[in-house]
């Protein structure tokens, strides 16, 4: 019974739960204010896993990637771009968290 207490502990020990893809950062170097489009950005990350209507027109779509295991967040990836009412990149942000070194 204990071997496989043990057995089951160093198999949960592996699991990784994945949220979103990778978000690819040589894409984001080629995103231009005024001048990428909302189409544009969704050929290049994917669909959105969210997305913000204002009510002056302009939308915020996000994309979230991370992954955690059964001791935590290991890495977590956002990208947040605002479309003015035409549909043209305003501005964005991004951000990426690794754990620190243990």
């Amino acid at each position: 019974m204990k071997q496989l207490i043990l057995l089951a502990l160093l198999a949960l020990s592996g699991c990784v739960t994945q949220m979103g893809q990778p978000i690819d950062q040589q894409k984001m170097v080629e995103l231009e204010e005024g001048e990428t489009t909302k189409e544009q950005a969704i050929a290049a990350f994917g669909p959105p896993m969210n997305l913000v209507q204002g009510s002056n027109g302009k939308q915020i779509l996000m994309w979230m990637h991370g992954n955690a295991g059964i001791w935590g967040a290991q890495k977590s990836q956002s990208l947040s771009i605002t479309f003015d009412e035409d549909g043209v990149l305003e501005s964005y942000f991004s951000s990426n968290m690794e754990p620190p070194n243990r």
